[in-house]
């Protein structure tokens, strides 16, 4: 029996040859204890949630623009002006109104005292007749109705001027958050109209009535939004951990929590996929608005528990089961098993520590014979390479993972 050892990662495979059949190995791995993590995995984009589009509700010529993409601005700052004589005029009508309104209603009262009086004299006198006095008194009703109507029409002429007020402020333009600059579609000189913008001048001709002026985002705020498999779903809630990776920062590696699953899934092509939206714990100024991004979503961990190599787990007809080799032969060994990730599996009961699994048996005589990776025969003077780069456990977390290194077998009997 020929055994080789050489650590790949965090742990070793061994390869034994066969009791019986000399052109047989196999190769095994010890069964250890390490935190194991289960997660799925999505892609999407990075989206920058908290933007306001400044869209003024009055119509003016923009002046005073001094601001350009890029720049930070501070909510309540002024962004620019709106040029509009008419605002002015209007505040002014306004004023005249309310205060022609409310004269009216000094003098509506007053003429309810006068007919008041009136009515009084007549039920004093003991000479009117009582025609005259409902007469009298119908006419104090008729004099309150019309302060009524007249207090009515002061509110409204009070309303109006508030509106006119309103408008005139808001021809001072103002930023409605704290943030950057995003998009600036206007130029001074820009006719505005009421929320749109209509460019006037050769220099601004790119603004589109359907373009807000100007759009600020708090660009320190992102979030990811990613596509998930209708298989993940059940397992993916709000508040699990994250880890994010960028396309275009091969470097950079965010934790994040999921904040939100869409109940709702999108079909395309017959594939159903629902997006789930994670916030990163921490920012970074070189993640960008609309970046490709890749979640590991953590389902489910388990500290300490005994794992093995997913190649090394079998099943049939329900029952889980790993080979342990005896006398050099492989013997079935039932197990129970946990949770699993793409290459490890928790083993309940049924194995313990240290016990070497059987994870691969190679046979020299067939076109399989040799192990996955580059190399040739087991048997004879060259050397073979068994599991390739990805042999092997890793380290980190628990999962199972590339390993630098692999089991060899050499040449010889």
């Amino acid at each position: 029996t020929v055994v080789v050892l050489i650590l790949g990662g965090y742990f070793a495979d061994r390869a034994f040859a066969s009791g019986g059949d000399p052109a047989v190995r196999y190769v095994t791995q010890a069964a250890q204890t390490m935190t194991l993590t289960s997660s799925v995995s999505g892609t999407g984009n990075i989206t920058l949630p908290n933007s306001k589009s400044v869209s003024p509700s009055v119509s003016g010529e923009v002046t005073g623009l001094s601001v350009q993409v890029g720049d930070q601005v501070k909510k309540g700052q002024v962004l620019f002006d709106l040029v509009n004589p008419q605002l002015g005029l209007d505040v002014t009508n306004a004023q005249d109104t309310l205060n022609q309104d409310e004269a009216g209603v000094v003098k509506a009262e007053l003429t309810v005292d006068q007919d008041q009086q009136n009515l009084d004299q007549l039920r004093d006198s003991g000479t009117a007749t009582a025609l005259q006095i409902d007469v009298a008194r119908e006419q104090v009703t008729a004099d309150q109705d019309a302060v009524a109507t007249a207090k009515g029409q002061v509110s409204s002429a009070q309303f109006s001027l508030t509106q006119a007020k309103t408008a005139e402020a808001e021809a001072q333009v103002t930023a409605p958050m704290s943030g950057t600059v995003t998009a600036v579609n206007v130029t001074n000189g820009d006719q505005l109209s009421g929320g749109t913008s209509s460019a006037s001048s050769a220099a601004s001709s790119s603004a589109s009535s359907s373009q807000a002026a100007l759009v600020i985002t708090d660009t320190t705020h992102v979030e990811a939004v990613v596509s998930l498999a209708e298989t993940d779903v059940p397992n993916v809630e709000v508040g699990q951990k994250t880890t994010l990776t960028f396309d275009a920062l091969p470097d950079l590696t965010l934790a994040g929590k999921v904040t939100e699953i869409d109940t709702s899934g999108t079909v395309s092509q017959g594939v159903v996929s629902y997006n789930a939206t994670i916030v990163p714990g921490t920012f970074d100024p070189s993640v960008k608005g609309g970046m490709t991004v890749t979640a590991a979503i953590i389902t489910q961990v388990a500290s300490d528990v005994l794992v093995v190599p997913n190649s090394a787990v079998k099943s049939q007809g329900g029952t889980s089961y790993v080979q342990i080799l005896t006398n050099g032969q492989p013997v079935d060994q039932t197990v129970e098993i946990g949770i699993s990730n793409d290459s490890s599996t928790q083993i309940t009961s049924g194995l313990s520590v240290g016990q070497q699994v059987v994870t691969q048996t190679i046979s020299a005589s067939s076109s399989t014979s040799r192990a996955a990776g580059t190399g040739s025969s087991l048997l004879g003077g060259s050397s073979s390479r068994v599991g390739g780069g990805t042999s092997g456990f890793g380290s980190g977390t628990g999962s199972f993972g590339s390993s630098a290194g692999a089991a060899r077998t050499t040449g010889g009997g």
